[in-house]
């Protein structure tokens, strides 16, 4: 058994993050390392934000949602069962960093290491997301001469936005 290291707020960034668990962010196999895990919290944040019954119990009813979900939206036993989910089914190598954060509290399981993870990717995911990706922009007409009876042409104005978790530029 690791011993378990004092969690650390959702809100402290990835310096912090790296130091508590005795990482080295200058390290190639440390980055690595942490890649791997924020590749498990990204699938874990696409099961929690795909499923209408990982909402809060006074959403579920509202179809006016659509996922994917915000943190905001979703129910805290369905992001603890997502966290627990994702310790069972860890790599052997991210399963080692996640045994430094795993506490119990009676028949109760919890994570710090995994939900700050979590929480991150929803914190990107969320802010990132709040830019209407269905924008739609209206072009100027069509000159006569090239034969368009439309006025107006609408189209998809594509928004590229930094994703950090994956750390590239998306559409």
């Amino acid at each position: 058994m690791f011993p378990v290291t004092q969690p650390l707020a959702q809100s402290e960034n990835k310096a912090l993050l790296f130091q508590r668990l005795g990482l080295n962010e200058r390290d190639p196999r440390h980055r690595h390392l942490y890649s791997l895990m924020k590749a498990e919290a990204i699938e874990g944040w696409s099961r929690l934000t795909a499923r209408r019954d990982a909402l809060s119990p006074r959403l579920q009813q509202d179809w006016s949602l659509e996922p994917p979900y915000t943190f905001g939206q979703i129910d805290e036993v369905a992001f603890q069962a997502e966290a627990i989910y994702m310790w069972h089914h860890a790599q052997a190598s991210t399963r080692t960093i996640y045994e430094l954060g795993q506490h119990s509290k009676g028949d109760l399981k919890d994570n710090w290491i995994i939900r700050w993870l979590l929480w991150h990717v929803f914190r990107y995911r969320d802010d990132r997301n709040r830019i209407h990706p269905n924008l739609r922009q209206v072009a100027p007409p069509l000159p006569q001469s090239q034969g368009s009876t439309a006025a107006h042409v609408r189209h998809e104005n594509p928004v590229r936005f930094w994703d950090p978790v994956r750390e590239h530029y998306r559409d």
